[in-house]
């Protein structure tokens, strides 16, 4: 008999494959056997382990070792070090940005400390294309409990009872959209999984069904018991041939072992599904184009009602839900509701999945509980940058660095890498209305986002008055503030370019109205407290005149203010300019006249004022 003594995981999810996942794997398999090691670690691809950013991913069990950005060149030495001799490679460990410490494990990873893992618990943890594995850690036991334990009411009881609503965007409650369809008097129903992520820079939907494909067939078929449906259907985007590929194995090998397919469990319940791959059409993701779509018409949404859970594919009662939604189904089945319920708000339970991307060090995917604030996930998880602290430093300023988030703090140490010999003189946690420093200490001080991250008055002025306190005499104040037309500005630019990631956001009434209020008192919020697509965060926008007003009534008289983005947005193929030294002179020659004048400043969609403290 075979003994597996390590097992080394390589994530094979896009990102990672990308990046060369494929030849490392590979690489492992001619090391191992010219150590004669094939026989005692085995090699498991993995679905996405959500820490794209350092990727390629190697994590090697049972130690639960992890190393990060591996190259083909390292995979000798991590058989021959860690493999054979029993050593743990070092310099591909995981560092701590500030401290450079090395981290081991990933649990002790920041990027993962505050993150809930339910729906991706077993991304980057099984071989998705093995089903014994996803067995192993449970698979199928939700489906055996449902089909052959419960009615098809108590499943969708357990459901409602759950908190579930669709990580859709709806957020309507799944239990009760579920009633709706089993409510429905028909010979045929149809359950329907919307896999058409749409979204630029969106990619949690894929990497469940790249990392866990046999999670969303359970769902599925757990769906098909409770409302009456013995057919299903999961509509994914082309472009996502991995998840494509996957999804077909997946129910390969579900209907091979009675899991999918006639008289499941041998219960009499029947059930089966089929892939519609979609052209990439972005109106499909809408639940009735999608239906359309299925049905080779045009991907054209349609009046409601009737709505789909009375009549919807073909004509008939159907329940569409996303993804994410049913990747939670089997363990609120397995595990009851009440377990499910100490995840998230009162009015929303469990968790939801975030993909991070942009300007931040730890671009991914972020699973963390229902209510957490998205400072929390951009700055604590996704960790931001101190680019103008070491910038400033690396001139040779003496710079110290304040930031409300710990993490935020740490992740700016990942910069010292691009100044070499820099160091920052201080970098600690605080809040910009009250900062650890004696009074008249700083020459200067950058106010780069605390007077639009604060949206009360009194608390504004509360932090202006702290930078005077901070400042000298002659000391020079920098404030940064967004206009009122930063919602609109970027939008009007892209609308309905194809390129373009929010083309659609001035057809959404939710987005105008937002839009609509920020112009009107200068207050951009949410009722929701979400992020609509790319929209800001709950913020207070500034006129040139209104900044000016509040830092008068800090203490400073104001200099100047100056359009930081200017009218730079209308010129086209604006990288092309830039690329060109001739027609960037122009363009930054008009930009700059455009930033300081007065009557076209809004045109920008952020202000940087220049001030001095009273006399």
């Amino acid at each position: 008999m075979q003994h597996i003594r390590a097992h080394v995981l390589v994530c094979g999810g896009t990102g990672c494959e990308s990046k060369g996942s494929k030849d490392i794997q590979l690489a492992f398999a001619q090391n191992l056997e010219a150590y004669g090691l094939q026989d005692e670690v085995m090699v498991v691809e993995t679905g996405c382990h959500g820490f794209c950013e350092n990727g390629p991913l190697v994590i090697i069990y049972p130690e639960g070792t992890f190393y990060c950005k591996v190259k083909v060149e390292d995979v000798k030495e991590i058989v021959e070090t860690h493999l054979y001799k029993g050593r743990i490679v070092d310099r591909l460990l995981y560092r701590e940005p500030m401290s450079l410490e090395q981290v081991p494990s990933y649990s002790e990873i920041g990027f993962y400390k505050k993150q809930e893992r339910l729906v991706l618990a077993n991304c980057g943890a099984i071989n998705p294309e093995q089903i014994e594995e996803y067995i192993a850690v449970g698979g199928y036991e939700a489906l055996a409990k449902a089909v052959t334990t419960m009615t098809p009411q108590e499943v969708i009881d357990e459901v409602k009872k759950s908190g579930l609503r669709g990580r859709g965007g709806g957020g309507f409650p799944t239990g009760m959209k579920w009633e709706f369809a089993a409510k429905s008097v028909s010979d045929k129903k149809y359950v329907i999984c919307n896999a058409d992520e749409g979204d630029p820079g969106a990619f949690m939907d894929r990497s469940v069904l790249e990392g866990d494909p046999h999670r969303i067939l359970e769902g599925m078929a757990i769906c098909g018991y409770a409302m009456g449906a013995d057919e299903g259907y999961i509509y994914v985007r082309a472009e996502y041939p991995l998840a494509i590929k996957r999804l077909r194995i997946a129910i390969e090998q579900a209907e091979a072992m009675g899991l999918l397919g006639d008289n499941i469990f041998d219960s009499g319940f029947n059930f089966k599904l089929h892939i519609k791959e979609g052209a990439g059409a972005f109106v499909c993701g809408e639940e009735t184009a999608l239906m359309a779509s299925i049905e080779c018409k045009r991907g054209m949404p349609r009046p409601r009602p009737p709505f789909p859970a009375v009549s919807g594919l073909w004509g008939k009662p159907t329940n569409i839900n996303n993804v994410e939604t049913f990747a939670n189904v089997a363990q609120i089945i397995v595990n009851g509701a009440d377990w499910y319920c100490q995840y998230g708000t009162e009015r929303s339970k469990g968790t939801k999945v975030f993909a991070l991307t942009g300007k931040i060090n730890n671009t991914g995917l972020a699973e963390v509980p229902m209510g957490i604030t998205m400072r929390e996930i951009i700055y604590d998880i996704g960790g931001a940058y101190g680019e103008y602290a070491w910038w400033l430093a690396s001139l040779g300023y003496e710079v110290h660095l304040f930031d409300l988030s710990e993490t935020n703090i740490a992740m700016s140490g990942e910069l010292a890498a691009e100044y070499p010999g820099v160091k920052l003189a201080s970098a600690c946690v605080c809040d910009a209305r009250s900062v650890p420093r004696r009074s008249k200490s700083a020459d200067a001080v950058l106010l780069m986002g605390p007077l639009y991250s604060i949206t009360e008055y009194a608390e504004r002025i509360c932090a202006i008055k702290e930078s005077s306190r901070l400042l000298k005499d002659e000391g020079i104040l920098f404030s940064a503030a967004l206009t009122p037309y930063s919602p609109l500005i970027p939008r009007l630019a892209s609308y309905h370019k194809e390129t373009s990631g929010i083309r659609y956001e001035l057809d959404d009434p939710a987005v105008m109205s937002m839009i609509e209020r920020a112009l009107e008192d200068g207050c951009y919020i949410n009722p929701d407290r979400k992020i609509i697509n790319h929209g800001l965060g709950s913020s207070h926008l500034h006129t040139a005149k209104a900044l000016r007003e509040e830092l008068s009534a800090g203490g400073f008289d104001t200099a100047s203010v100056h359009g930081v983005m200017g009218g730079a947005w209308l010129a086209p193929n604006l990288d092309e300019l830039l690329a060109n030294e001739e027609t960037k002179a122009v363009l930054m020659k008009t930009v700059r006249m455009l930033d300081t004048h007065e009557e076209i400043i809004g045109l920008s969609g952020h202000l940087l004022a220049v001030s001095g403290k009273k006399r």
